[in-house]
């Protein structure tokens, strides 16, 4: 979200909380007092996407559109837990769980086992990446990043949206 409105120097903590915690390091208690700066947001918006576009884009073949939920809820295996969301898919959407991306530390994989993983979707274009809210379709946007895949797009409407309008067509195959 930072780099979205031009924070040029943004990083992520791989493991968040939890390996902070496991390297050892201190947690600070109370209220913080940042040095004064000054910061001009300059939006850079262009890498979200709509539903409107993801639909274009799935039926001309112009985007591969990967979904970073789990395979049970692409298939409309699992009931989603929102009322009045559609089970199932984007057709011509491909399943790649968030979690596939992560070691058994909740870590994102090493760049060199990301890039293997990611092979056979780096250099293909254009990619839109979708979930359940937007959340967890960021991790596939840093991973393909992290592999040096720049023309990425995320959905933030993605499944909550989708899902939920009768007008937009649902697979489950």
């Amino acid at each position: 979200m930072f780099s979205l409105f031009g924070c040029p120097q943004v990083a992520v903590l791989n493991g968040g909380l939890p390996a902070w915690l496991a390297a050892g390091y201190d947690l600070q208690t109370g209220i913080s007092q940042p040095a004064p700066g000054h910061f001009q947001a300059h939006a850079k918006l262009n890498p979200v996407v709509d539903a409107d576009y993801v639909l274009q884009a799935l039926s001309q073949t112009q985007a591969l559109v990967l979904d970073a939920r789990s395979a049970a809820r692409f298939t409309g295996q699992q009931q989603e837990a929102r009322k009045g969301l559609r089970s199932g898919h984007m057709p011509g959407s491909h399943n790649l769980p968030f979690t596939s991306l992560l070691d058994a530390n909740q870590c994102l994989l090493p760049r060199h086992e990301l890039r293997q993983f990611l092979a056979p979707y780096l250099g293909q274009g254009e990619v839109i990446t979708s979930c359940g809210s937007g959340v967890t379709a960021a991790v596939l946007v840093l991973a393909l990043h992290l592999c040096g895949h720049e023309q990425v797009k995320l959905y933030d409407g993605s499944w909550s949206e989708w899902g939920g309008r009768q007008d937009l067509p649902v697979a489950t195959t």
